[in-house]
């Protein structure tokens, strides 16, 4: 059961006017090997672009490799000429059977070419009218994939400037990345200074660290020392006092007491002045401890501010190393980019070569089908007086054979007549030749 419905006669022939291709009635109701090989190749012209002239070159090479050694009645050039026909009508009949797939009849085959019958001619026909008007409902559907190509090629040149501005950046990227990287090197060698100076800065602290706690401890017993002293003294006056309250009429001992008491007194001073200069010394140490403390202070910020542009270095390189790392990551889709730019622009440029070639072979075809749409109205046209001579000429000699036939059936017709009579005649002369026969028996009996 065919996949199409099958058309009327008038639709078809509507149709096929209608595709420019000249066909009636009458060559669908008494189709002819000529006619419908001119059909289908307008058909191949008109949906695959195939023209019989495409097949000259590839018949003449078959025909240039056939060799005839042996002689015949017929020439070799004949015999080359009709196998050259019939390897054209092969090749034209193997690319009408794919068009003929594609239009839905499967079973189409060479008798189709050779000997075409109505009710075939109809159903190829009808489905390559389906065909047709399928692929004119489909002309939208191109026109968008056309605008989706162009848009296609449009996205393209917008990549391709893209791909050219991250080129342009890339290069401004590792422009900067050499103007930078004396500066990078200069901030890693002075990291590595500050540094050592930042692991000496803290082993100088903990020994000065070491030095004034035990600096504090003797000044704090040193402290204990002058306040002990201080009191041994105050303790010394009050006793001074009573002892003068208590004085004996002994001048020589009080004399000696006093001169005791002044050694004490002077060896107290002494001890008290000694004190003094050392907690004056403790206290200029303790000064320097405190300078010292502030010097550290200063040396722990300036430290820790060495710490933090260590760690900003430091995260710059990360920065630097994630952007070189996105530097050879674009450097890497620029190449995939380059190379798929390469190749749509040698696809583009195959394309545009095949567009040209196309156009022209589509011009030669289209002035070719002129001259062969030409040559066939004419060879129509005298084809079709011919036919209507020929038709005049069977209606006479329809006549003819009609008055022929009557004459014929008139002669039957007097010849069965005279059979009959010759029948009768011949029954009458049978018996006298028997009535004969039977009297010469009896004749020859009796003289015997």
């Amino acid at each position: 059961m065919s996949r199409f419905p099958l058309l009327k006669h008038n639709d078809i022939v509507q149709c096929m006017r209608d595709m420019g291709i000249p066909f009636s009635e009458e060559d669908l109701a008494k189709p002819s090997a000529g006619r419908m090989q001119a059909v289908y190749e307008q058909f191949a012209e008109l949906f695959m672009g195939l023209f019989t002239g495409e097949f000259d070159s590839a018949i003449q090479k078959c025909g240039e490799i056939l060799e005839y050694p042996v002689q015949t009645t017929l020439r070799t050039a004949d015999i080359q000429l009709v196998h050259c026909a019939s390897i054209g009508l092969m090749a034209f009949h193997q690319h009408l059977v794919q068009l003929m797939n594609q239009v839905g009849i499967l079973d189409f085959s060479i008798r189709d070419l050779l000997k075409p019958e109505p009710g075939r001619v109809k159903r190829i026909l009808s489905g390559v009218i389906n065909f047709a008007k399928f692929r004119e409902e489909q002309l939208e559907t191109y026109e968008e994939l056309s605008k989706q190509s162009e848009n296609y090629l449009r996205a393209h040149g917008e990549l391709s400037e893209r791909n050219l501005d991250f080129m342009h950046q890339i290069t401004g990227i590792k422009q900067q990345r050499e103007e930078e990287e004396p500066y990078a090197r200069q901030v890693k060698e002075a990291n590595k200074l500050l540094t050592q100076k930042l692991y000496q800065l803290k082993s100088t602290q903990s020994k000065i660290q070491e030095q004034t706690d035990r600096l504090k401890r003797e000044r704090n017993v040193l402290q204990e020392k002058i306040k002990n002293t201080s009191l041994s003294l105050s303790n010394t006056k009050r006793e001074v006092e009573q002892i003068h309250l208590r004085i004996v009429p002994a001048p020589e001992k009080l004399r000696q007491a006093v001169i005791d008491m002044s050694e004490s007194l002077m060896s107290d001073k002494n001890a008290i002045s000694n004190l003094e200069k050392r907690l004056r010394d403790l206290q200029m140490k303790a000064d320097v401890l405190v300078q010292l403390e502030q010097d550290l202070i200063s040396s722990l910020k300036a430290m820790e501010e060495c710490e933090t542009e260590v760690i900003r270095v430091e995260e710059a390189f990360k920065k630097e190393t994630r952007h070189r790392e996105m530097v050879d990551q674009k450097e890497i889709e620029v190449r995939e980019y380059t190379v798929k730019e390469t190749q749509l622009h040698r696809q583009l440029v195959h394309a545009e070569e095949k567009l040209v070639r196309v156009q022209k072979q589509a011009e030669q075809k289209r002035q070719t089908a002129q001259l062969r749409m030409e040559d066939i109205r004419k060879e129509y046209e005298s084809m079709t007086k011919e036919r209507a001579a020929r038709s005049r000429e069977m209606d006479l000699k329809k006549a003819s054979i009609e008055r022929t036939e009557k004459k014929i059936a008139d002669l039957v017709e007097n010849v069965a007549q005279e059979t009959q009579v010759v029948e009768t005649e011949w029954a009458k002369l049978n018996s006298h030749i028997e009535l004969y026969m039977d009297e010469m028996r009896q004749c020859m009996a009796i003289a015997g």
